[in-house]
């Protein structure tokens, strides 16, 4: 299944939030002519209804990892909680939220980089003279490869789609506004991410603004810290992206793996008939999505 085909399902079920109530109601060839994309969100929710339906049982294989399905079990949730088809929902927004927005940032970081032999050869020098440990911990204090992390988050945004906030009881009041109960508030990071006045040069792949020492020297970049405050790819506050520690340690661990010496282990790449337009954002499908002929990123490994 691609990510596109289940970002442009889930965008539709996101804009059109009956739908999705409809589609479970009437047969899944029905719905799968109706709307071709929708099968493979059948197929992927009916793997995943499998596997919760195995939890209940207990007939999981005992010698395999444990299942975050597991863990909800034997939680103290009430029962209306952990049914099947609950749990199913959940595991799907697990999957979508864990596996689509961190692979889209990666393949980002990766055309920037390779795009820029410059910046290549700076990330791949810092990792050469790297000595300790391969471990997010050890990784996340290079400097360098956080800095290439952070523009990377700043160009993939994370999600594209607006994320609604909604004061249930009292209403907003901003400057002289008043903003009734209920009322879903809402704007896309990429109006941050791409603002002009907090990065300079916003359509740039620039690790540079994010580095300390370079923020000082030119007068365009604001403070790494001030800038921190408005990197938004896994937003804010209470409702904040609940796997923003998983997806920082996939990414420092993945490039790292991938631009440490060859002699290490690592890749020799270049990009194979792969542009800009690969990776320009100009479809919001609740994830960024680039023109829909696109290949996607690709890359030769020597």
């Amino acid at each position: 299944m691609k990510f596109q085909d289940l970002s442009r399902s889930t965008h539709l079920m996101k804009q059109f939030g009956v739908l999705y109530k409809l589609a479970t109601l009437m047969p899944e060839w029905i719905v799968s002519l109706i709307h071709p994309l929708t099968k493979h969100l059948f197929e992927l929710r009916g793997s995943i209804i499998s596997k919760v339906q195995a939890c209940h049982s207990g007939n999981e294989n005992q010698n395999r990892h444990k299942s975050i399905f597991e863990g909800l079990l034997k939680s103290n949730l009430p029962p209306h909680e952990v049914g099947v088809h609950r749990l199913a929902d959940e595991g799907l927004t697990l999957i979508g939220a864990g596996t689509v927005t961190t692979a889209h940032t990666l393949a980002t970081i990766l055309f920037y980089v390779l795009e820029n032999p410059a910046l290549a050869k700076n990330l791949r020098e810092e990792l050469s003279d790297f000595q300790g440990n391969h471990t997010w911990s050890s990784l996340s204090q290079l400097p360098y490869l956080s800095a290439v992390v952070n523009e990377g988050l700043r160009l993939s945004y994370g999600v594209s789609h607006r994320l609604q906030r909604i004061s249930p009881d009292l209403p907003l009041l901003y400057k002289q506004w008043k903003i009734p109960a209920g009322t879903p508030v809402s704007m896309t990071n990429m109006f941050i991410h791409q603002d002009p006045q907090i990065f300079p040069n916003p359509n740039g792949f620039i690790p540079e603004r994010w580095l300390e020492s370079t923020s000082a020297e030119v007068s365009e970049f604001p403070p790494p810290r001030q800038a921190r405050r408005f990197l938004l790819p896994f937003s804010k506050g209470t409702r904040a992206c609940l796997g923003m520690n998983l997806a920082y340690s996939e990414l420092f661990l993945v490039l790292g793996s991938l631009f440490k010496p060859a002699h290490k282990g690592g890749l020799e790449m270049e990009l194979f008939n792969t542009s800009y337009l690969d990776v320009e954002c100009v479809h919001d499908f609740f994830n960024p999505a680039a023109r829909l002929k696109s290949p996607g990123i690709r890359v030769l490994v020597r």
